[in-house]
């Protein structure tokens, strides 16, 4: 399989400004698989985009090729279930396509301390967590799981339930070895789950024929 994305996505520097792809952020130091993968990824999109005449649009910061990504934390999707009671659940999912787990600022500190707060109050990690977690690369998947907990301490009492889902292409690397890492962290792991994109595609009946069919073409 590696083999295969690194001959993939050994595109020249002009083809990939043609498909609107960048090297510069796509480039993962040390990490040929990870890299391998950001590319091909990012050129199927580009390749999907410009076959339907869709905008471009695909650099993923805007301002050229050194350009600087801004961080920031929030579900792709939330999803609220009704648990009885008048309590709600609530599934959280952040979906990572070609991205790679990287080494994040440690948040400034009026920030930090909430995030702090909501870890510790929430009982769910291991001694020891915050010294492989904060700026780190575990740190984004960190801050996305604390939007999850802090639904189960919201003063209202309203959420009884909740989880954070990262889900991943199994082929990114870099993800998948950062979820195992997190959820060795994890004293508590009910309220955390990684799942890879595949997976869910492949589960029976879990997508309508078509469907299946338009997220293959697209992501696969």
């Amino acid at each position: 399989m590696l083999r295969y994305l690194l001959i993939v996505a050994d595109y020249s520097k002009a083809a990939a400004r043609s498909s609107h792809c960048w090297f510069s952020v796509d480039r993962v130091a040390g990490d040929a698989e990870t890299t391998a993968w950001k590319r091909l990824a990012r050129l199927r999109q580009s390749q999907w985009r410009e076959g339907r005449g869709y905008p471009i649009g695909s650099h993923p910061h805007g301002g050229g090729d050194e350009a600087t990504p801004v961080g920031s934390s929030a579900f792709d999707a939330a999803i609220e279930l009704d648990i009885g009671g008048g309590l709600l659940g609530l599934i959280g999912i952040e979906t990572k396509y070609h991205e790679h787990a990287v080494v994040a600022a440690v948040p400034k500190a009026p920030a930090l301390a909430r995030y702090l707060e909501v870890t510790e109050r929430s009982g769910a990690f291991t001694d020891g967590w915050r010294e492989r977690v904060v700026g780190t690369a575990l740190q984004q998947i960190w801050q996305d799981h604390l939007l999850a907990l802090s639904m189960l301490q919201h003063p209202s009492g309203r959420w009884a339930w909740a989880r954070f889902v990262l889900l991943y292409p199994a082929a990114n690397a870099s993800f998948a070895r950062a979820a195992t890492a997190y959820r060795t962290l994890l004293r508590d792991t009910t309220t955390f789950e990684a799942r890879t994109i595949d997976e869910l595609i492949a589960a029976p009946e879990a997508l309508p024929g078509i469907t299946k069919a338009r997220l293959l073409e697209r992501y696969f």
